[in-house]
Protein backbone atom coordinates (compact mmCIF):
# COMPACT_ATOMS: atom_id res chain seq x y z
CA UNK A 1 0.00 0.00 0.00
CA UNK A 2 2.97 2.30 0.55
CA UNK A 3 3.84 2.24 -3.15
CA UNK A 4 0.24 2.83 -4.22
CA UNK A 5 -0.15 5.71 -1.77
CA UNK A 6 3.15 7.21 -2.95
CA UNK A 7 1.98 7.10 -6.57
CA UNK A 8 -1.39 8.60 -5.61
CA UNK A 9 0.36 11.32 -3.60
CA UNK A 10 2.46 12.22 -6.64
CA UNK A 11 -0.70 12.27 -8.73
CA UNK A 12 -2.35 14.65 -6.24
CA UNK A 13 0.72 16.93 -6.38
CA UNK A 14 0.37 16.91 -10.17
CA UNK A 15 -3.33 17.79 -9.81
CA UNK A 16 -2.32 20.67 -7.52
CA UNK A 17 0.09 21.93 -10.17
CA UNK A 18 -2.67 21.96 -12.80
CA UNK A 19 -4.84 24.17 -10.59
CA UNK A 20 -2.86 27.29 -11.52
CA UNK A 21 -5.32 28.10 -14.32
CA UNK A 22 -8.34 27.59 -12.04
CA UNK A 23 -10.46 30.56 -10.90
CA UNK A 24 -9.65 29.64 -7.27
CA UNK A 25 -6.24 27.93 -7.51
CA UNK A 26 -5.05 28.31 -3.93
CA UNK A 27 -8.02 26.49 -2.41
CA UNK A 28 -7.60 23.49 -4.70
CA UNK A 29 -3.83 23.45 -4.51
CA UNK A 30 -4.04 23.33 -0.72
CA UNK A 31 -6.63 20.53 -0.78
CA UNK A 32 -4.54 18.39 -3.15
CA UNK A 33 -1.25 19.09 -1.34
CA UNK A 34 -2.73 18.33 2.10
CA UNK A 35 -4.21 15.11 0.71
CA UNK A 36 -0.86 14.10 -0.80
CA UNK A 37 1.02 14.83 2.42
CA UNK A 38 -1.48 12.93 4.51
CA UNK A 39 -1.24 9.90 2.21
CA UNK A 40 2.53 9.85 2.50
CA UNK A 41 2.45 10.45 6.23
CA UNK A 42 -0.12 7.68 6.76
CA UNK A 43 1.95 5.26 4.70
CA UNK A 44 5.32 5.80 6.31
CA UNK A 45 4.57 7.14 9.80
CA UNK A 46 1.80 6.18 12.18
CA UNK A 47 -0.90 8.85 11.96
CA UNK A 48 -3.60 9.80 14.41
CA UNK A 49 -6.81 8.31 13.02
CA UNK A 50 -8.84 11.26 14.29
CA UNK A 51 -7.02 13.66 11.97
CA UNK A 52 -7.58 11.27 9.07
CA UNK A 53 -11.30 10.97 9.86
CA UNK A 54 -11.69 14.75 10.24
CA UNK A 55 -10.15 15.27 6.79
CA UNK A 56 -12.56 12.69 5.34
CA UNK A 57 -15.50 14.48 6.98
CA UNK A 58 -14.28 17.83 5.64
CA UNK A 59 -14.12 16.36 2.12
CA UNK A 60 -17.58 14.83 2.47
CA UNK A 61 -19.14 18.10 3.64
CA UNK A 62 -17.36 19.95 0.84
CA UNK A 63 -18.72 17.46 -1.72
CA UNK A 64 -22.23 17.98 -0.37
CA UNK A 65 -21.94 21.66 -1.25
CA UNK A 66 -21.84 20.57 -4.92
CA UNK A 67 -24.96 18.39 -4.87
CA UNK A 68 -27.11 21.02 -6.62
CA UNK A 69 -24.63 21.29 -9.51
CA UNK A 70 -24.29 17.52 -9.76
CA UNK A 71 -28.07 17.13 -10.06
CA UNK A 72 -28.19 19.92 -12.66
CA UNK A 73 -25.49 18.12 -14.67
CA UNK A 74 -27.45 14.86 -14.45
CA UNK A 75 -30.74 16.54 -15.48
CA UNK A 76 -28.99 18.13 -18.45
CA UNK A 77 -28.05 14.64 -19.66
CA UNK A 78 -24.40 14.50 -18.53
CA UNK A 79 -22.98 17.04 -21.00
CA UNK A 80 -19.25 16.69 -21.55
CA UNK A 81 -17.06 18.35 -18.95
CA UNK A 82 -13.93 17.88 -21.06
CA UNK A 83 -14.84 19.52 -24.39
CA UNK A 84 -12.85 22.63 -23.61
CA UNK A 85 -11.01 24.04 -20.65
CA UNK A 86 -13.41 27.00 -20.63
CA UNK A 87 -16.61 25.92 -18.91
CA UNK A 88 -19.63 26.37 -21.19
CA UNK A 89 -22.08 26.20 -18.31
CA UNK A 90 -21.61 27.70 -14.87
CA UNK A 91 -21.81 24.31 -13.16
CA UNK A 92 -19.19 22.56 -15.34
CA UNK A 93 -16.28 23.85 -13.23
CA UNK A 94 -18.12 22.75 -10.09
CA UNK A 95 -18.63 19.27 -11.54
CA UNK A 96 -14.90 19.00 -12.27
CA UNK A 97 -14.07 20.13 -8.75
CA UNK A 98 -16.58 17.75 -7.16
CA UNK A 99 -15.17 14.82 -9.15
CA UNK A 100 -11.71 15.68 -7.83
CA UNK A 101 -13.08 15.71 -4.28
CA UNK A 102 -14.83 12.39 -4.84
CA UNK A 103 -11.57 10.88 -6.11
CA UNK A 104 -9.70 12.06 -3.02
CA UNK A 105 -12.47 10.81 -0.73
CA UNK A 106 -12.47 7.36 -2.39
CA UNK A 107 -8.69 7.08 -1.92
CA UNK A 108 -8.98 8.14 1.71
CA UNK A 109 -11.93 5.81 2.39
CA UNK A 110 -10.03 2.83 0.96
CA UNK A 111 -7.02 3.72 3.12
CA UNK A 112 -9.29 4.12 6.12
CA UNK A 113 -10.66 0.61 5.66
CA UNK A 114 -7.23 -0.93 5.08
CA UNK A 115 -5.44 0.78 7.95
CA UNK A 116 -8.31 0.47 10.45
CA UNK A 117 -8.81 -3.21 9.88
CA UNK A 118 -8.22 -4.99 13.14
CA UNK A 119 -6.21 -8.20 13.05
CA UNK A 120 -8.31 -11.34 13.49
CA UNK A 121 -7.62 -13.44 16.50
CA UNK A 122 -7.07 -17.11 15.79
Amino acid sequence: MKIVNSILALLFVLFAYFQWNDPDPYLWMVIYIISACMLLYKSFIKMNQTIWTLWELFLLVFILSYVKDIFQWITDGFPSITDSMKAASPYIENIRESLGLILILIVFAINHVIYCRKPKLA
